[in-house]
């Protein structure tokens, strides 16, 4: 049971369909989310497969909240932790709530997965951000997570279960095009089937590139969706969702506006020559 006599069962494969952000969830009911927002019900299905545990609340028979973990060693996320668990997702919403009511019940998701993981594992690990309610580095502190590394808004926390070295967070390993010598703008985009926000900003973003019909863009999309994608497109501070015009990382992508965003590739593009080598393409890798 949870806060004010919730209900918190185990994830399965029977209710992954529950957690807040699948298809039919609040999170996407509210936020009118578009696109094939099904993948991130089979991202999690997957997930499942390779080891991943966690828990659904309810508040009655209405989902409200959700949890995820998994053993680090398969987990889709920039972490080095030998016979750690990783905390993967979690989130708890309500349609009218304060922040401090967010927090409390988050935070106690959270603890149960700190007891769930500590006869298993050697530790917990974690991404805290600085931010005053989403992933917030100081509530996870506060539960007793160490910071133990911070790579600009990011951190990585460890909850040790065993005396063993401290996680780590992967090097970056994707370096951005810039095509700019040869008078184009590459356009690298990344975006993960994981978070039904992320697809909805991709497919956003390609309709946006698209409407410009410019023969000077080239725009490659990489998807973020297992540990694999995550070594071979780290970046720092990492993230699953990113762009990049021509090397430079556009910033706060999740809230950035048709018309910024047409401008900043606007002001890329008038930096060219006049010379044209290639066509429009679109990538997936």
């Amino acid at each position: 049971m949870g806060e004010d006599g919730d209900v918190i069962d185990p994830l399965t494969h029977k209710n992954v369909g529950d957690i807040i952000c699948c298809p039919g969830g609040v999170e996407v009911r509210r936020n009118e989310l578009k696109g094939p927002l099904e993948k991130t019900l089979s991202w999690r299905q997957n997930l499942i497969e390779k080891g991943m545990k966690g828990f659904v609340q309810y508040e009655g028979k209405k989902p409200v909240g959700f949890v995820e973990y998994m053993p680090t060693e398969k987990a889709p996320l920039p972490i080095k932790a030998l016979g750690a668990a990783t905390l993967m997702c979690f989130h708890w919403v309500k349609p009218s709530m304060s922040d401090e009511e967010h927090l409390r019940s988050e935070r106690s998701l959270v603890e149960k997965v700190i007891e769930s993981t500590s006869e298993d594992f050697a530790g917990l690990a974690a991404l805290a951000w600085d931010h005053p309610t989403h992933f917030p580095l100081d509530m996870m502190e506060d539960m007793g997570f160490q910071e133990v590394e911070k790579d600009g808004y990011l951190s990585l926390v460890w909850y040790p279960h065993e005396d063993v070295e401290v996680p780590e967070l992967l090097e970056p390993s994707f370096r951005p095009r810039d095509l700019s010598e040869k008078n184009l703008l590459a356009i690298d985009q990344a975006f993960s089937n994981r978070c039904p926000f992320s697809i909805h900003n991709a497919l956003k973003f390609k309709r946006w590139i698209k409407e410009l019909d410019d023969t000077r863009i080239d725009h490659c999309i990489y998807t973020i969706d297992t540990r694999e994608h995550v070594f071979r497109y780290s970046i720092s501070p990492w993230g699953w969702e990113w762009l990049f015009l021509n090397g430079k990382r556009i910033d706060e992508i999740i809230h950035l506006e048709k018309k910024d965003f047409l401008k900043s590739i606007k002001r890329e593009l008038d930096g060219l020559g006049d010379q044209v080598l290639s066509a429009m393409r679109y990538l997936s890798r």
